[in-house]
C-alpha cells in the first residue's frame, strides 16, 4: 500500500513538471503561430533617468506657466532629455511628439505625430529638432545649442492638452557625454 502511494506521488510530480515545462513552450508556439514572429521578452528597457550627466532637472507642471532653470548656463552644446505624457480631450494621451492613445485610453497601432506642446525659450520642441521615432517610454533626446549664457525657459502649450494636476513633463539638461569625457 505504501509503495502504491509513493508511486502515485511520483507520478503526480512528473505530471506537474511536464506541465510546468511545456506551458511556456506551448505559449511561445501559440504566439509564433499567430504572429509569425518569436516573442521578444525583456529586450526593451527604458533608459536610466536621470541620465548620469544631468546638470539640472526641470519639472514643468501640466497646469501652465513658465519654468526657468535655476541658474544661467554658459554658451555651449547641451542635450535635453524630455519625458512625460499629457492628457488631451477624450481621455487621449500625448507625449512630446506623438498622440499615442485613442479615446478609450488604448495604445494606437501607429502613434500620430503632433506639434510638440513643449516650448524651449518660446520655440516648440518639434521646431528645434525633427521628430525622433516613437518611443513607448516617451523619452526623447534633443541637441540644443545655447548661443549665449542665460537661463533656459520652458513652458507647455496648454491649448494642445487639458491642463491637469498631477501630470508633468521633466526635462533633464545634460552635457553631451563626448564633451564631458
Amino acid at each position: 500500500m505504501a509503495e502504491t502511494s509513493r508511486r502515485a506521488r511520483a507520478a503526480n510530480i512528473v505530471i506537474i513538471v511536464l506541465i510546468a515545462v511545456s506551458t511556456p513552450i506551448l505559449l511561445v508556439g501559440f504566439i509564433y503561430s499567430q504572429t509569425g514572429e518569436l516573442p521578444q521578452f525583456g529586450t526593451s528597457r527604458p533608459p536610466e533617468l536621470p541620465p548620469p550627466n544631468t546638470l539640472e532637472t526641470v519639472v514643468i507642471p501640466a497646469t501652465g506657466g513658465e519654468v526657468q532653470t535655476a541658474e544661467p548656463y554658459p554658451a555651449g552644446d547641451y542635450t535635453l532629455v524630455v519625458e512625460g505624457v499629457l492628457p488631451v480631450e477624450d481621455n487621449r494621451l500625448i507625449d512630446s511628439y506623438y498622440l499615442h492613445t485613442d479615446r478609450f485610453g488604448l495604445a494606437l497601432d501607429e502613434p500620430e505625430l503632433i506639434l510638440s506642446p513643449l516650448r524651449v525659450d518660446g520655440e516648440r520642441l518639434s521646431e528645434l529638432a525633427p521628430a525622433p521615432a516613437y518611443d513607448p517610454f516617451h523619452i526623447y533626446q534633443v541637441a540644443y545649442t545655447l548661443e549665449e549664457a542665460r537661463r533656459l525657459v520652458f513652458s507647455l502649450d496648454t491649448e494642445q492638452f487639458v491642463p491637469t494636476e498631477g501630470f508633468v513633463v521633466r526635462v533633464y539638461i545634460t552635457q553631451p557625454l563626448s564633451a564631458g569625457s
